[in-house]
């Protein structure tokens, strides 16, 4: 794929990422994922290490299936009433796929999240390595989102970033 052909599907890819957890499609979502892929929200932007580090999320695929079946049960209290949440992806930038055709995305996100009365917006930056897939998909190996207040003093998060 060329330079340009290949920011432009991972361009389309990134946004319709952000579509699906827009609309509350979670087990779409998940299923971007390859599965060995894991979802990464550190608490501080240095983060090295998610496995002996606390950490806002660090989800594999079957954490991510039973975070998911929670934010489905119908009394789950932190989602009373469901929230509503916008994103928007911004300033990718994608690196040529490596030998094994593995391919670096840096982008932006920018969260607005509606829930119970509040308004609450989040920023950061997301490094990706996704994997090549049937018909020039992608699969998901690591999305990491460094939030910019990371270290902040948050309400309960429960959907994904």
């Amino acid at each position: 794929m060329s330079e340009p052909g290949l920011v432009a599907a991972v361009a389309a890819f990134l946004y319709r990422e952000a579509r699906l957890l827009d609309e509350r499609r979670f087990e779409e979502w998940r299923d971007l994922f390859a599965e060995d892929g894991v979802y990464w929200v550190p608490v501080r932007a240095e983060q090295e290490d998610p496995l002996h580090e606390v950490s806002i999320f660090y989800d594999d695929r079957a954490m991510m299936a039973a975070r998911i079946r929670r934010l489905r049960h119908p009394r789950i209290h932190a989602e009373i009433p469901e929230s509503r949440a916008i994103r928007s992806v911004g300033n990718i930038e994608v690196a040529p796929p490596d030998a094994e055709g593995v391919v670096e995305v840096r982008s932006v996100l920018q969260m607005t999240e509606f829930r119970d009365g509040s308004q609450t917006a989040y920023h950061g930056r997301v490094a990706w390595q996704l994997l090549p897939g049937p018909e020039g998909a992608f699969r998901i190996r690591l999305k990491r989102v460094d939030l910019v207040n990371a270290e902040g003093m948050h309400h309960g998060m429960t959907v994904p970033f």
